[in-house]
């Protein structure tokens, strides 16, 4: 007969730990969020069916084409201002790159409303950002 010392270590410590050891280890970190809020001049026109783009960029020295990490594309409503939060992956994020927001207002195949420059932001920070776009140069 086994004492109840023996039996814990047998039938409940020994489980537990090999458990433990061969368990598998969760793939991939958990997403994260960017959010914040996109703004228009006042009083803006912005026709039925519009949407928006928001893209977290890495911003790399000389280069003009932006690597995109991750995108939200959203139906505009309202009239000067919209919400965003775009899902990142943190093992996408280089802790020694920089990184920038930009956003553009798209509406029957021609942009209206975009940042100028991507805005630097920390997309692990959980700071809300906002992106305040201009009229498009190429606008109509």
């Amino acid at each position: 007969m086994l004492t109840g010392v023996e039996e814990f270590l047998i039938f409940g410590f020994l489980p537990l730990m090999i458990g433990i050891f061969t368990a598998p280890i969760a793939a991939g970190a958990p997403e994260r969020t960017v959010s914040g809020k996109v703004t228009v001049p006042y009083p803006a026109c912005i026709p039925a069916g519009a949407v928006a783009i928001v893209e977290l960029v890495e911003l790399r020295r000389g280069e003009t084409a932006l690597p995109v990490i991750a995108r939200e594309t959203i139906r505009w409503r309202g009239a000067d201002a919209q919400k965003f939060a775009i899902r990142v992956d943190p093992s996408l994020i280089r802790p020694t790159a920089y990184h920038a927001l930009r956003a553009r207002i798209i509406a029957d195949g021609a942009v209206l409303f975009e940042t100028p420059h991507a805005q630097p932001a920390s997309p692990l920070s959980g700071d809300q950002q906002m992106l305040a776009l201009t009229a498009s140069g190429g606008r109509h």
